[in-house]
């Protein structure tokens, strides 16, 4: 997740009707006269938060908004509806790992968002993502803001519920799992604990990978330590994404020049409890081993 590019606090809007929400309810289409680049399409509040739609009139892209954090954009252009963006785009290392997986890889995956990851999907591949918003569960699968996860290549699932609670009651392991819930723009904290872990491992196989998106886009802060502290006894791996920073300033804004297509800092860090998996991610893909 990155930070938002709009100002929370908008001037006073012009409504402007047109699409309909999820629930099929008229929404209305605020745009600021300070920032007319930008439409809100749709907002709900919700027990874990506001969760809006937005569009990026000057890249024509649909964004997800969570009180304030981007959680993924899909470009709107019928060319460009497939394409991976932000943290999953080609080339960064989840990219890599999930597009590499063989024939009926089954991901699993804690949390949702606009449901880009869908895009690494490959035909025979089944990923399912688990949400505890019930809203962005709606949101992510409505083609009309989002179109990931019905377009995607493989077979793709929404599970609403707590992703550790979830993860921890799947019967059949999955050979990946990706821990991706943030609260506002850092890692949940529950994420990264032992008991997290715990739960995380016994959802794959003896093979399999729990990787961690330990991108910290606010404080910048290094979780790697607490990653590997607390996956105590796995081998552990860390690889980041090679693009540029989003630019910075103290209104959250971008300006409309700025290129959405291009992936955004990123960084992932594997655990596993099978040795050779990890070495093969350190010598054949870049990886960097971690080690307590």
């Amino acid at each position: 997740p990155a930070r938002s590019r709009w100002s929370s606090s908008t001037p006073q809007a012009t409504a402007c009707p047109g699409a309909r929400g999820p629930d099929g309810s008229d929404v209305s289409d605020p745009v600021s006269p300070s920032m007319a680049h930008v439409r809100e399409l749709y907002a709900r509040d919700t027990p874990f938060g506001r969760v809006s739609v937005v569009h990026d009139l000057a890249h024509n892209a649909h964004v997800l908004e969570h009180d304030g954090t981007w959680h993924g954009w899909q470009f709107r252009d019928p060319a460009r509806l497939d394409e991976p963006t932000g943290y999953y785009y080609p080339g960064t290392p989840l990219w890599q790992l999930v597009t590499g997986l063989p024939w009926g890889a089954r991901v699993g995956v804690a949390g949702l968002g606009a449901g880009v990851m869908a895009t690494l999907t490959r035909e025979g591949h089944h990923m399912t993502f688990f949400e505890i918003d019930p809203v962005v569960a709606e949101i992510a699968q409505d083609p009309q803001w989002f179109s990931f996860l019905s377009r995607a290549r493989g077979r793709c699932e929404v599970v609403v519920a707590d992703a550790l609670q979830g993860l921890a009651k799947v019967r059949e392991p999955f050979d990946v799992v990706v821990a991706d819930a943030y609260v506002g723009h850092d890692v949940a904290p529950g994420m990264i604990s032992p008991e997290a872990v715990d739960v995380l491992t016994r959802a794959i196989t003896p093979r399999g990978l729990v990787v961690f998106h330990a991108t910290a886009t606010a404080t910048g802060v290094d979780l790697r330590p607490a990653v590997v502290q607390a996956a105590r006894g796995l081998h552990c791996a860390s690889c980041d994404g090679a693009s540029p920073r989003l630019p910075r300033d103290d209104r959250y804004e971008i300006p409309p020049g700025f290129d959405l297509s291009e992936p955004v800092e990123t960084r992932w860090i594997v655990a596993s409890r099978d040795a050779a998996r990890v070495r093969a991610l350190v010598l054949d893909e870049g990886w960097q081993r971690l080690r307590a």
